[in-house]
């Protein structure tokens, strides 16, 4: 009682002109229950008894939720009239602990059970299946190749000693690229006292976990319906794509990306559902900015997130026209977000020397081009346009911008590079840059693989919805229709953004399958498209057992194939144990021969170059050398390729190489230890490790050692030694070419005694001589 008697008493302390309608509601429940139309309140203060919780449903119609606390509530407004009352302190003292007791929130045990349960299995799926291949022998081994960039930038920061605070002298690789995401995680990993390596394997469970709470916010705003909130996140619980995504030891930005993306959403669906009775709600408004500005800072492809809120901006407008409503004032809080948003990235820019010019400007842009967007709606609403004549000028609007911005330099680089990047789509090796539609990826097949059944559940609704927000006026829910469409499309070019689609498909697939139990009379129907706050938020109802075990075998039937996909997709991300063993030989190696920049730099195939370069330690960024890697093994030139590799590159990890690797090939050179009659034939690369068993060798640069002499003019003398490698001796075999005079020089990368024509030479440190 005391709870709700606190909630009404803090609603009335607000708006005081509502006590004679609480009054008649009293009235009215006194008679049992009853339907919204029987009560005197409009449909937004309604909204807002229901979302307090004062109000809850019964078989016929509603009722209070406690009719002796708001009674007891309202006498006490009453009594505040009564000087002498209103003096007590301990009233005074009784009164002020209701307002706190009133400002929690109000919270269906049940659904909050729920709730736990659905995020329990989320941490489930993404930390359980492959906590064993991070945490290995001590050592902490993040999955897939791009986490170990983000580790490397933290390092530069901790190691350098940036201040925590000292934001404006960043590095400019660190700047201007996805700072906001690597302050974080510097900070966390500052302020916690642990390793950065230990914060980027934790951090997505922890924003896949917050991202599944605002999913559930989400689609309780949009349906009133807490079922329909718990079903979403046991999707996206599953869902293999984002499972992936968001795992343990998988520190790309992805996680955080989405944590953004989700708190627009949500804040723009808000402000949508508003519109229809002309509120706004400030605190939506103020997230909304906040979080523009966060996704511009966190990633530099966040212009891609960004453009659905200008075009979910650009539907609502529209919807506003056709609907009779003033644009300009259910706009405020829209525009009032966007502004603050383009502010603070500005800032950011001028004051911290944060992101180029183009991302900087990108949400005051947005800003801009939303309010000429208002502006014309309201002209249309005030002249009586048609909703053709508005989009054809909403169309033409938007082409005049797009122009303006192809003539500005700083802005029309980026934007022809963001077309230059989807041209080459399908045309590199890397799996995320391929459609999803790709034949390497299963063809039409390939949803099963990332999504499961859950795409072709979600994807007719999204259909359905699509029809219906164009038939009505449902604003919210068109944010949610434009937002699917967008980034479907995205998803079909690029496999990468699959990951930001798979909120919305389970937001869909929930709806569907709570639909589906209505449909087959085993839940309640879902009050869709009814005025918001018209309908109080349906909590979760304890089935009986038989209808409880049938709801458990439809959604084993719909989500079945995401169980056994999940967890499969999670352990293909891990770092294989051959991978790992040469790491960790590698930090011993380096470790012991106290190597530094360049000599503890690795160069290896690209997707494992930046893990075995964790390992040596190097804080130097290897990705821009790694597309050196393939030119090199192709290369007839392993000389000129040490001149060009050894200021920046001391160790080289040949793995897996081709058999038939053409002769004469530096590929060919560095393998013949691999081969059934291995042998080493090189002169400035030095093998120092050989893993047969996983076919891989790792070689040192070195300057190598100088043997000079004479012999027949123009001729050519074989070159032969015995190498120790590790336990095991290798052949060495080389040749040296005399010129017209008969001198001839050449290099040769081991320590030892070498014989020559009929000559034995000894290299050592101090030089190359003749033996005895």
């Amino acid at each position: 009682m005391d709870d709700l008697r606190g909630v009404t008493e803090s609603l009335l302390a607000e708006r005081p002109e509502l006590e004679p309608e609480f009054r008649a509601l009293l009235a009215v429940d006194a008679d049992g229950p009853w339907t919204f139309d029987d009560v005197p309140l409009d449909s937004g203060t309604f909204g807002e008894v229901v979302s307090r919780g004062l109000v809850e449903e019964a078989a016929e119609g509603y009722r209070l939720a406690d009719r002796a606390a708001i009674q007891a509530a309202i006498e006490d407004e009453a009594a505040d009239a009564d000087p002498d009352r209103s003096a007590d302190p301990e009233n005074r003292v009784a009164k002020v602990t209701d307002r706190l007791r009133a400002v929690r929130p109000s919270i269906d045990r049940r659904a909050g059970l729920a709730l736990v349960v659905a995020l329990a299995c989320l941490v489930a799926i993404r930390a359980g299946f492959g906590f064993g291949s991070v945490f290995r022998n001590g050592d902490v081994v993040l999955t897939s190749n791009d986490p170990y960039a983000y580790w490397r930038h933290v390092e530069v920061l901790r190691l350098e000693s940036v201040g925590l605070f000292d934001l404006g002298s960043l590095p400019p690789a660190i700047a201007e690229s996805d700072v906001l995401f690597v302050v974080v995680l510097w900070w966390s990993a500052s302020l916690l006292g642990v390793e950065t390596a230990t914060v980027l394997a934790w951090y997505p469970v922890v924003a896949a976990v917050v991202g599944g709470i605002l999913l559930y916010l989400l689609a309780v705003e949009l349906t009133a319906d807490r079922r329909v909130g718990i079903a979403s996140v046991l999707f996206l619980a599953i869902t293999p794509t984002h499972a992936v995504r968001t795992s343990l030891g998988f520190g790309d930005h992805d996680g955080f990306d989405l944590l953004w993306l989700l708190s627009i959403t949500l804040a723009l669906v808000v402000l949508a559902q508003q519109r229809r009775d002309g509120r706004t709600n400030w605190g939506a408004a103020t997230a909304l900015g906040v979080s523009i500005a966060a996704q511009t800072m966190a990633w530099r492809g966040a212009p891609i997130l960004l453009a659905p809120l200008g075009l979910s901006a650009a539907a609502i407008v529209v919807d506003d026209v056709r609907a009779g409503r003033s644009p300009l004032r259910a706009s405020t809080g829209l525009l009032a977000g966007f502004g603050l948003g383009g502010l603070l990235t500005v800032a950011a820019h001028v004051l911290l020397g944060w992101l180029p010019l183009f991302r900087a400007v990108a949400p005051a842009l947005l800003c801009l081009g939303a309010a000429m967007l208002v502006g014309l709606a309201d002209v249309a609403s005030r002249f009586g346009w048609s909703t053709r004549r508005f989009v054809l000028a909403e169309g033409v609007l938007g082409g005049v911008g797009l122009a303006a911005v192809l003539v500005v330099p700083p802005l029309a680089g980026p934007l022809s590079g963001f077309v230059r990047y989807f041209e080459t789509t399908g045309t590199r090796n890397i799996a995320e840059t391929a459609s999803m539609f790709s034949a390497e990826h299963g063809s039409i097949a390939a949803p099963i693989f990332l999504f499961g059944l859950l795409f072709f559940l979600a994807i007719p609704v999204l259909g359905w919805l699509t029809f219906r927000t164009y038939r009505d006026s449902e604003p919210g829910w068109l944010v949610i229709v434009v937002y699917g469409w967008y980034f479907l499309g995205f998803a079909v070019v690029q496999l990468r953004f699959t990951v930001v689609l798979a909120p919305f498909v389970a937001l869909l697939s929930g709806l569907s399958f709570v639909h589906a139990t209505a449909w087959l009379d085993l839940a309640r129907p879902i009050p869709l498209f009814e005025p918001p706050g018209t309908h109080p938020r349906r909590g979760i109802e304890i089935p009986e057992p038989r209808t409880a075990a049938l709801v458990v075998v439809l959604f084993v039937l719909v989500g079945g194939l995401c169980f056994v996909q999940a967890p499969l997709s999670v352990q293909e991300l891990r770092i294989e144990d051959s991978t790992y063993e040469t790491g960790t030989w590698l930090e011993e190696y380096t470790a012991a021969e106290n190597l530094t920049y360049p000599e503890d730099t690795v160069l290896a195939v690209w997707d494992r170059v930046r893990v075995y370069n964790y390992f040596s330690t190097s804080r130097w960024e290897p990705g821009r050398y790694s597309r050196d890697y393939s030119r090199m093994l192709a290369s007839q030139d392993p000389t000129g390729w040490y001149q060009r590799l050894h200021t920046n590159t001391g160790l080289i990890v040949l793995s897996a190489p081709n058999v038939n690797a053409p002769s004469g090939t530096v590929e060919a050179a560095l393998a013949r230890p691999l081969d059934a009659t291995p042998s080493l034939t090189t002169s400035h690369y030095r093998l120092v490790t050989l893993r047969p068993g996983d076919r891989i060798a790792i070689y040192r640069l070195v300057e190598g050692y100088r043997i000079t002499g004479t012999g027949p003019a123009e001729s050519t003398l074989p070159i032969r030694a015995s190498v120790t490698v590790g336990d095991r001796s290798f052949p060495y075999r080389h040749t040296a070419t005399t010129n017209e005079s008969g001198h001839y020089a050449l290099t040769v990368p081991y320590e030892g005694q070498y014989r020559v024509g009929n000559r034995t030479i000894r290299c050592s440190e101090s030089g190359c001589v003749a033996a005895g």
